[in-house]
């Protein structure tokens, strides 16, 4: 019920924080206390100011309830004009009283508040000049009533009841009024007090735990094995750990305070570290990377982390480093570095040994080709022709030898296809006559006649290309049609060349079940010769499953060349 009762009256005065909202609460409990006060006061008051014929007093009782009522109640009136609406209020009361009934009890419990409650709502130097004014107020009506004997409107004797009732209620108003204004104050100090002693508690358990907590970091410091160094604003060495100690080759920290740091930077690395510490004086730095020198004259490469440290106040921020020695990962590095370099080149001279060897291989292949047609060739069709004439020059008699020579004839006729066979597999004729994409036709023709596989080819001519592009894809082709025939059981194989965006593109497809030749990650010897003949030309090889069932192998390669008339959509076609 106390509680209660006292949230009713003082309101949520916990949540004061400062003397501005202490007044401010003060002042709407006096307001309101006053005016009830007032209103109870006003009644005998008013009362004998209409029984003495008193009628512009009454009036002026009657102005005061009302001006009392709105600032007490009308919250949105600025504090300042409450306030000294209030305390006027108080010396108006007190002077009414004095010219009324002269310098009485009345009057000099208002005076006496008016005083009080300005001291208490502004501060002590307005309190001060509200005692001199009060004081000024009462010497001089006193000294114009005995001067000029004049006399008062309202001059009641002892025995007048009115007299004792509006003396106490003007007594028991102003002692509310102090003694609510005196406690609102004394119970807002113990609110802060209690306020000020719990986060005084507060702040000392933070301490604790800040110091704790810096007694952790620094022993993590101690231990760290990187490098950790304060630095002042002029450049000393403040504090370094004995990890940064045992780094510079010293023995006891205090053989490094308060020298200069550039004095363990070598020469060579100061200006750069300078420029970037002043260049980026408030932010957190990271990798940076420089020598120093060692006690002993030697350099250690070491890669520093550094940021400001600002104490809040105009004390120079500081700069902490923190640094790792990593001249070892620096020698290694370099080591790996030249040792890439090495392999680099090992890779450029057997990618050029590749290359070569490929177009060797592709010369002789030219030359065994030619070779075959045109010497061996042309040595069994005279072989042919030879046993084709004997057996029409021997009598019909000699069927046993007709016979055998017959036989001969036929496997001499076999070996004639069996060399051209050769002869367009080592290097197709149609290659140099009708170009990649008549080429191309020709081989999935022949695909088609020689293993009953469907084939599906479409092309486009590709006027300008070199030798060295329209052999590899003939190549890719050839290498990739005979892995499907050999291990994927396709029925169908589904070809297309073209050429867009800067790359020619050779796509092969077939609905068989794949092979180990095709499949990922075991690429065969097969797909590997395909895959370096392409880097050699800067192309690329993709082989994925096709969504007929078996592969989709694409390969392109880059090719600047236009196309023309003569580079339109070949209307060369093989179904099966």
């Amino acid at each position: 019920m106390a509680a209660t009762i006292s949230k009713l009256f003082y309101g949520d005065i916990d949540k004061i924080e400062n003397l501005q909202q202490l007044r401010e609460k003060t002042l709407d409990i006096l307001m309101a206390s006053s005016f009830v006060i007032g209103l109870v006061l006003f009644v005998p008051a008013f009362r004998v100011a209409l029984g003495r014929g008193l009628y512009s007093t009454a009036l002026v009782y009657v102005v005061f309830l009302a001006w009392l009522f709105l600032i007490a109640f009308v919250r949105r009136i600025p504090y300042l004009v409450r306030a000294i609406s209030f305390v006027f209020f108080l010396y108006a009361l007190g002077l009414l009283n004095l010219l009324l009934s002269g310098f009485n009890v009345d009057a000099g419990l208002f005076f006496l508040t008016f005083v009080a409650m300005s001291t208490l709502l502004f501060n002590l130097r307005v309190g001060a000049i509200v005692l001199a004014l009060s004081s000024l107020t009462v010497l001089g009506m006193g000294y114009v009533v005995v001067k000029f004997k004049i006399e008062l409107g309202i001059a009641l004797d002892q025995t007048d009841p009115n007299l004792w009732l509006i003396g106490g209620l003007v007594f028991v108003m102003a002692g509310v009024v102090l003694a609510a204004s005196f406690t609102v104050l004394l119970r807002g100090l113990q609110i802060n007090l209690d306020k000020a002693t719990a986060l005084l508690n507060e702040l000392s358990l933070k301490n604790q735990a800040l110091t704790k907590s810096e007694l952790h970091y620094r022993k993590l410091v101690e231990t760290s094995p990187d490098a950790v160094l304060l630095v002042a604003q002029d450049g000393l060495l403040m504090e370094i750990n004995p990890a940064g100690v045992s780094l510079l080759g010293f023995d006891r920290a205090d053989e490094l305070t308060g020298r200069a740091i550039m004095d363990f930077v070598a020469p060579a690395n100061r200006d750069r570290l300078v420029n970037t510490l002043i260049g980026q004086p408030q932010t957190v730095m990271r990798d940076i990377e420089t020598s120093l020198l060692r006690k002993d004259g030697s350099l250690v490469t070491v890669e520093f982390s550094a940021c400001p440290l600002e104490d809040g106040d105009e004390t120079p921020p500081r700069i902490l480093g923190v640094g790792k020695d990593i001249t070892e990962r620096k020698r290694l590095g370099q080591e790996l570095l030249d040792r890439t370099r090495a392999l680099e080149g090992s890779q450029a001279l057997l990618r050029q040994f590749t290359h070569q060897i490929i177009r060797t291989q592709e010369d002789e292949r030219r030359h065994i080709s030619r070779e075959l047609h045109d010497e061996a060739g042309q040595v069994l069709v005279t072989i042919q022709h030879g046993i084709n004439a004997i057996i029409q020059d021997l009598p019909q008699d000699l069927a046993p030898i007709r016979k055998r020579l017959s036989g001969t004839l036929g496997l001499v006729t076999r070996g004639i296809g069996l060399v051209r066979s050769l002869s367009h597999h080592l290097r197709p004729p149609a290659l140099e006559v009708g170009g990649i994409n008549i080429c191309l036709s020709d081989f999935f023709r022949e695909i088609r006649e020689q293993t009953g596989i469907e084939t599906d080819y479409r092309g486009m001519d590709l006027p300008g290309i070199t030798d060295e592009v329209a052999i590899s894809i003939f190549r890719v082709a050839q290498e990739a049609t005979t892995n499907v025939i050999k291990h994927s059981g396709a029925s169908r194989i589904v070809a297309r060349l073209a050429h867009d965006t800067g790359n020619i593109s050779l796509q092969i497809m077939d609905n068989g079940h794949g092979g180990s030749e095709l499949s990922y990650p075991r690429g065969g010897v097969g797909l590997l010769g395909m895959t370096e003949r392409l880097n050699l030309l800067g192309g690329a090889l993709a082989v994925e499953r096709s969504e007929q069932g078996g592969y989709h192998l694409t390969a392109t390669i880059p090719w600047s060349g236009t196309l023309g008339t003569a580079g339109r959509k070949s209307p060369a076609r093989i179904t099966g």
